[in-house]
């Protein structure tokens, strides 16, 4: 093997480690937001979480969906707000 070989054979090595280090990384301590943190989907929501229709992460599996009954934006999902009078309802609101 000569010089040549060898330095690209630890280059490779190299980058294979950068490559499994920014993989582990990213699944054991790049989580999402907590709670009361900023989201526009639920994967940017830690576990246990989902964007609430305020874009941010609030506790629960799962935001309410068009229709149903709620008390506040939060309890919603991503892009419906709670309005109405007298029952509150999850509803999309005109853009």
């Amino acid at each position: 093997m000569n010089t040549g070989d060898a330095i690209g054979l630890i280059f490779i090595i190299i980058i294979i480690i950068i490559v499994v280090g920014i993989v582990l990384w990213r699944h054991f301590f790049d989580r999402g937001s907590p709670a009361g943190g900023p989201c526009n989907s639920n994967q940017d929501c830690d576990a246990g979480l989902y964007c609430g229709g305020g874009n941010i992460c609030v506790t629960g599996e799962h935001g309410k969906s068009e229709g149903a009954i709620c008390n506040q934006n939060s309890d919603c999902i991503v892009g419906l707000a709670c309005f109405g009078t007298p029952v509150k309802r999850c509803v999309r609101l005109l853009q």
